[in-house]
């Protein structure tokens, strides 16, 4: 679309670099931080809590209310898919991955 034309019709495309400024604070660094946190835990409520932040992934819900191509929540999906892959590897280096897959961020 030409500048004029996306001005009239108030088609605007964030790129990936800003919504990854809007999405880091807003969320992602929080969770991050949570998921450090939670695998560095030793002793035998690691798994539990590892579990309970799998469970907490699967949760979340989004609105993106102006969403023209998706972009917001294409970026936001992906960035979650990659933290619960982290966790799925967390869990897996106990051997005690027993994957419920209605629990998986992925089955938003």
């Amino acid at each position: 679309m030409n500048p004029v034309e996306r001005r009239s019709q108030g088609a605007h495309y964030t790129t990936e670099k800003n919504i990854l400024k809007v999405i880091e604070p807003l969320f992602l660094d929080d969770l991050r931080a949570e998921f450090k946190r939670l695998a560095g835990r030793r002793g035998n409520g690691r798994q539990k809590a590892l579990e309970a932040f799998h469970r907490k992934l699967s949760t979340l819900l989004f609105l993106d209310p102006a969403c023209g191509c998706g972009n917001f929540l294409i970026v936001s999906y992906r960035e979650l898919r990659l933290l619960e892959i982290d966790l799925l590897k967390a869990l897996r280096q106990d051997g005690q991955l027993a994957l419920d897959v209605s629990r998986c961020a992925g089955s938003m």
